[in-house]
């Protein structure tokens, strides 16, 4: 199985501008949910229809913060890189005028499909400790979330939506009687698109992240990216998709 997902690897070179910031060392370390926990994950696979599962309390009262200071600009320029992707591109017509982006980054207990990095991306050849380490910020950090804010750079209208209007945008898509109310309010979206929070590695010269892009029932498609930065810019080193089903 890990041979055949390794087999849709695509290198691309996406290159941005953006400003080199510090290693990041004050957020707290959460420890991994409990064998029950796990058990309980492996026990329930992932519905494909589905896009990933947000609580509806809002970000504030959960506590949830916004993406640390010292991480933020190499962030967002990485979100921006890959905002939206290709099914929500082509999915968009006409009508359809601004992009959607879950305010709440998703944790890998959310990932629907859940997938490891380490089962969809290699590391180049040459430079296998960056990746490494991007992958250990990722067991660190897996399961937080955080508040996204307006600072992706796109260049188009974009609206960041909270739980509940994720959900009303899903009833608009699906439902065979979402209501003229819901239906003129999302009309202008094809989709929505979910982030991880980006794992760097300790220079933040490398990074993983992922993105799951939603348009309707059978309509979602997940990625991890692998992305280092040279010469000042971010380059997208390998990436796997995988469709909805």
């Amino acid at each position: 199985m890990l041979a055949a997902m390794r087999a849709f690897l695509i290198p691309v070179m996406i290159l941005t501008a953006t400003t080199a910031v510090a290693a990041p060392r004050h957020i707290q370390q959460v420890s991994p949910p409990s064998q029950s926990h796990q058990d309980h994950d492996r026990q329930q696979p992932a519905q494909p229809e589905a896009s990933p599962q947000h609580s509806s309390r809002s970000s504030r009262s959960s506590g949830i913060d916004t993406i640390p200071k010292d991480r933020a600009a190499a962030t967002y320029a990485i979100y921006s890189l890959i905002t939206p992707g290709s099914l929500i591109r082509k999915t968009s017509t006409g009508s359809t005028t601004r992009w959607a982006i879950a305010k709440q980054t998703v944790s890998f207990a959310d990932m629907n499909p859940r997938i490891d990095p380490r089962g969809a991306l290699k590391p180049p050849p040459g430079d296998e400790k960056a990746f490494h380490q991007a992958v250990q910020d990722f067991e660190r950090l897996r399961y937080l979330h955080f508040r996204l804010e307006r600072h992706f750079r796109l260049g188009h209208p974009y609206t960041l939506l909270d739980a509940e209007q994720i959900r009303q945008l899903r009833a608009a898509k699906t439902s065979a009687y979402p209501g003229s109310t819901l239906r003129n309010r999302y009309a202008g979206y094809a989709g929505i698109t979910f982030f991880s929070a980006v794992y760097f590695s300790d220079n933040q010269q490398a990074a993983l992240v992922y993105r799951n892009d939603w348009c309707g029932v059978f309509c979602n498609q997940a990625q991890w990216f692998y992305f280092e930065k040279k010469n000042g810019h971010w380059q997208q080193m390998s990436g796997m998709t995988v469709p909805g089903i």
